[in-house]
């Protein structure tokens, strides 16, 4: 057998590929009825009985069954549309194209076509490296010739698909005992934040709002962890089928095919529904960080600056000049949006890698690594698994590479600490958890607001070792970076000099706008 089960044109290497073990071929095209009218046009094997053999190791011919889906009984009932193999009428024979049986009168008044040709194969579970008998499914169509002499229904769709496949259901019981595994480890995650929550003080005291801040954050935990725990998982698994698909030597494993019954509810659909779940989880996850996480942190800027007298015509008396700290606050508020890596770059290289170089071609449904486009469809796990390793690649070499030159180029977070020593401006940043970080941007020499000749000799009298350290631990002198634990009674100083003012004022902001808004009504 060559190409006679090919309805559409087909070239030499796509005919190879048909008799490589494992690899699905979809070919699809119009096909010109026209054709069929004219003895100088038929196509090849037109008018043609074919009976298909298989040769086993021993050589012998094992005839392969032929399933005509539209085949029809003597009271024209449709006989192999049972799902149950068992009720099928199976033959031996099959053709592509008749124009013999439609003659009347010596007249053709009746073309009969295939319009799809479906070769499966599948694995015997039970004897390794070996296949059942191969299963050719034919679909007819027939076209009276008097309709022909409209051009516009001369076009009709033909298709020719050859896959493998093989019975999935062990592998995916395995990810799903992997998956139960996971997700109690989930739950466990979840119950253990909420027990070590309720062992701490927190900067708020009011036990409603402690317990819908607990719901609130489990909640987030939950689908925070979910989805990028389960991303991995999807990872995982992909990545196993990929690896055992795409360089197994000796026939293993098998992806089911898209056009495989069993494959949307075995393999496609759990993925989806997965994949779809991860997606939302993981939006409304950020929404919540973002909203409830990233804008509630406590940010409080400690001036070590001494007041001086100032003589204005508006003001005489002493205070500090506000612009250190605010530069310094609004440097912070930039560093916020820091990265290291960059996803325009990382865009521009996937697509360099997968488009350029032919990466995605990975993805197509046959054992082998390919580089180029071929008559195969592309399976979306495989897909998943080509993006997710192109993307997490590049990005983990330009986080490589960016903390290479971290030593030479300093970042951005260590250009802010200097900042703070600088402007003599201390930072504690924490969440309601109490627990956050400290820099301590106290200057070495005192003062910050001086000219830029005396700031000039400043650094230059610490860099040649004459002033004193920045740090205040004995331990590491250096260190102005702390991660810290904010004591009980530091909070309640903190709660009622100045938190408790905060929310009285954003409170009546809020009431105030409320009652605007009223009165607009």
């Amino acid at each position: 057998m060559t190409d006679q089960l090919f309805l559409c044109e087909v070239e030499k290497h796509e005919i190879q590929r048909l008799f490589t073990f494992g690899t699905t071929i979809e070919q699809k095209c119009n096909f010109d009825l026209g054709r069929l009218l004219s003895n100088a046009t038929l196509p090849k094997y037109a008018n043609q009985f074919f009976d298909v053999f298989i040769e086993d190791f021993n050589g012998d011919l094992i005839d392969v069954p032929v399933r005509v889906n539209n085949l029809k009984d003597e009271f024209d009932q449709p006989v192999n549309l049972d799902p149950d193999s068992d009720n099928w009428i199976l033959t031996r024979r099959f053709f592509l194209f008749d124009t013999v049986s439609g003659i009347e009168n010596n007249r053709l008044e009746v073309i009969r076509y295939a319009t799809s040709i479906h070769l499966k194969f599948k694995l015997d579970p039970n004897t390794v490296e070996k296949i059942y008998p191969p299963l050719i499914e034919v679909t007819y169509q027939e076209k009276q010739v008097e309709a022909l002499d409209d051009i516009a229904e001369r076009q009709k769709a033909v298709s020719f698909i050859s896959q493998f496949d093989m019975d999935t259901t062990d592998f995916w019981q395995k990810s799903r005992s992997f998956f139960i595994v996971l997700m109690i480890a989930l739950v466990l995650v979840t119950l253990v934040f909420v027990y070590t929550f309720y062992q701490g003080d927190r900067l708020d005291t009011d036990a409603m709002a402690t317990t819908n801040y607990v719901i609130g954050k489990s909640l987030f935990l939950l689908l925070d962890n979910f989805s990028s725990m389960f991303f991995w998982y999807l990872v995982s698994v992909t990545g196993w089928l990929f690896i055992f698909f795409k360089f197994q030597e000796r026939a293993y494993y098998m992806i089911p095919s898209l056009t495989s019954e069993a494959a949307s509810i075995a393999t496609y659909k759990p993925f989806d529904t997965m994949l779809i779940t991860l997606t939302v989880t993981k939006f409304i996850a950020l929404a919540y960080k973002i909203v409830f996480e990233q804008s509630g942190f406590n940010f409080f800027v400690i001036d070590w600056e001494q007041p001086k007298k100032y003589y204005f015509r508006e003001f005489r008396g002493e205070a500090v000049n506000p612009w250190r700290k605010l530069y310094v606050v609004n440097e912070l508020n930039e560093l916020q949006t820091t990265k290291f890596i960059t996803p325009e770059v990382i865009l521009l290289l996937f697509l360099v890698i997968t488009e350029g170089f032919g990466v995605k071609h990975w993805a197509i449904l046959e054992p082998q690594l390919s580089f180029q486009e071929q008559e195969s469809p592309y399976i979306f796990i495989l897909t998943f698994f080509v993006i997710t390793i192109v993307i997490f690649g590049v990005g983990s070499l330009q986080y490589a590479i960016t903390m290479l030159f971290k030593f030479k180029f300093a970042p951005d977070f260590v250009d802010f600490v200097d900042l703070c020593a600088v402007a003599n401006v201390s930072i504690l940043i924490f969440n309601e958890d109490l627990r956050g970080h400290y820099i301590h941007g106290k200057s070495p020499h005192g003062s910050a607001d001086v000219s830029a000749e005396k700031l000039r000799l400043n650094l230059l009298s610490e860099a040649n070792g004459n002033a004193h350290v920045r740090g205040i631990s004995p331990i590491v002198p250096d260190a102005q970076t702390f991660e810290i634990q904010l004591p009980k009674n530091m909070i309640d100083d903190y709660k009622k000099n100045y938190f408790n003012q905060i929310t009285e004022q954003v409170r009546t902001v809020e009431q105030e706008n409320q009652k605007n808004y009223n009165a607009l009504q």
